[in-house]
């Protein structure tokens, strides 16, 4: 058992005792009470009593400083057996994210798969006909495939690079027809506007040949 809680047995033992005590002096004033009439006489009677009552009250306010203290030892002891339960499963907690952890590392090592299962080289035949001398010179197995590796990685970025630039030179050529479209759309409401202009034109120097004829056939029906 708990020993703050063993000691707080003794105390609160006798503040339940002390209540008794008191009780039953209470019980004997009120029968005191009840067959003196006598005030005077009643309180020389009453004498011992409340210096009982007192006493008691002080070992009471005693007994009940006890278990407070022992009730706040209880609380604070409660309190840290918290801390260290909160601690263990803070600690518990880490030890199963850890496993956690560890198995999916496992569960990754276990479905790896080989560089040579994922990766495509170039076929030995394009190998030994495009690398250079020095990637050709080999003495094992595995040589020969570090040196297909070296070479495909070679050739990866050559093609890289050349891609690179291809998009480059698409993004100008796309850049400089988005420009020659623009001019022709401006050439092309410069015509639209020519054209109306010249209509305009043309309208009226038909007017104008029109009444210039006008009086020369008048003239030639008056004869």
């Amino acid at each position: 058992m708990d020993p703050l809680r063993d000691a707080s047995v003794p105390a609160l033992v006798q503040v339940r005792t002390i209540c008794h005590q008191i009780q039953a002096i209470v019980n004997e004033i009120g029968q005191l009470v009840a067959t003196h009439p006598s005030p005077q006489d009643l309180a020389a009677q009453l004498q011992p009593f409340v210096f009982k009552v007192m006493a008691l009250f002080t070992q009471l306010r005693e007994s009940n400083r006890q278990c407070n203290h022992h009730q706040q030892e209880l609380k604070h002891q409660t309190q840290s057996a918290k801390a260290e339960v909160d601690r263990l499963n803070q600690i518990l907690q880490n030890l199963a994210y850890e496993k956690s952890h560890l198995q999916q590392e496992i569960q990754t090592y276990q479905q790896f798969e080989s560089l040579s299962d994922t990766l495509t080289l170039q076929s030995i035949d394009d190998f030994q006909a495009k690398a250079p001398q020095e990637l050709l010179d080999h003495d094992n197995e595995h040589t020969l495939y570090m040196n297909r590796l070296k070479f495909e990685l070679q050739e990866r970025r050559r093609l890289e690079e050349e891609k690179t630039k291809l998009v480059a030179a698409k993004q100008q050529l796309m850049k400089e027809n988005h420009e020659h479209k623009q001019c022709l759309q401006v050439l092309s409401e410069q015509v639209s506007e020519f054209i109306k202009s010249s209509s305009k034109i043309k309208r009226a120097l038909d007017k104008a040949a029109f009444r210039s004829d006008v009086p020369a056939n008048t003239s030639n029906l008056a004869m």
